[in-house]
C-alpha cells in the first residue's frame, strides 16, 4: 500500500510537472507571435495593438462567440481600403459526466471597411448536400444562375435584390478560380476568417483576396 501511494504521489507531481511546462511554452509562442507580428506592423507603416477585446465584440455569426480575446490587432491601409486584422481566441466546456473538459478556438480575423453600409450577404463553402438539395430542404440561398458555382458555394443574403447585384460575371469566375473561402459583407465591414493563429504571411494574401472580391462588386452596389 506504501509504495503504490508513493507511486502515486510521484504520478501526481509528474502530471503537474507536465502541465506547468506545456504552460510555459504556450506563453512562450504567444509572446513569439506577438512580437512578430508587431514588427511585421511596424515593417508596412501600420499601428499594432496588443490586445483589445472590444474587436471580438464588433460582429456577430460565425467566428464569434458571446466571450472572446482579441489580440495581435494590425491597423491600416491596403489598396487604399481600411483594414483590420487580428487574433481572435475562446474557450468552451464540455460536461461528461463528472469530467470537465476546455476546448481553446482559434482564428484569424480580417475586416475591410466598405464605401457605404449594404444588406447582409455571404459566400461560403456549399457542404455535403450540394446546391439544389440544400434549397429543396429550405436552406436560405441564392442562385447566381452557374451550376458550376452554385453547386461549390452557398450565397445568403437578407436582400435578394442586392445579392443578385453582387452575383454577376467578374465576381463568379474570380470565386470559382480561388475555390470556397468564408467571407461576407455585414454593415459597413466586408470579414473573413480562417481558422489557427495569426501570422505575417497571412495577411497580405487574405487582405488582397478580399480587394479582389470589392473591385468586383458593381458601384451601384453602393449606392442603394
Amino acid at each position: 500500500m506504501e509504495n503504490v501511494g508513493v507511486l502515486t504521489l510521484v504520478l501526481f507531481v509528474v502530471i503537474i510537472a507536465i502541465g506547468v511546462a506545456l504552460g510555459f511554452l504556450t506563453r512562450r509562442r504567444r509572446r513569439q507571435r506577438q512580437q512578430e507580428v508587431g514588427r511585421f506592423a511596424a515593417s508596412r507603416g501600420w499601428q499594432f495593438i496588443d490586445r483589445d477585446d472590444s474587436y471580438s465584440h464588433r460582429w456577430q455569426g460565425k467566428p464569434f462567440a458571446s466571450r472572446g480575446m482579441a489580440h495581435n490587432i494590425i491597423i491600416g491601409q491596403h489598396r487604399g481600403r481600411s483594414f483590420c486584422t487580428f487574433a481572435y481566441h475562446y474557450t468552451t466546456t464540455s460536461h461528461t459526466g463528472q469530467v470537465n473538459t476546455t476546448q481553446s478556438h482559434d482564428f484569424v480575423i480580417f475586416a475591410i471597411a466598405l464605401p457605404a453600409p449594404v444588406p447582409e450577404f455571404s459566400v461560403e463553402a456549399e457542404g455535403i448536400f450540394g446546391g439544389k438539395v440544400a434549397e429543396a430542404l429550405g436552406f436560405e440561398r441564392i442562385d447566381s444562375g452557374d451550376p458550376d458555382f452554385d453547386n461549390t458555394f452557398k450565397v445568403k443574403s437578407d436582400n435578394p435584390r442586392f445579392g443578385a447585384l453582387l452575383l454577376q460575371p467578374p465576381l463568379l469566375q474570380m470565386l470559382k478560380s480561388t475555390g470556397p473561402w468564408d467571407w461576407r459583407l455585414t454593415g459597413q465591414d466586408m470579414l473573413s476568417y480562417q481558422k489557427g493563429h495569426l501570422a505575417p504571411e497571412l495577411v497580405q494574401p487574405r487582405l488582397d483576396l478580399m480587394c479582389d472580391v470589392l473591385d468586383r462588386i458593381p458601384n451601384d452596389a453602393w449606392r442603394r
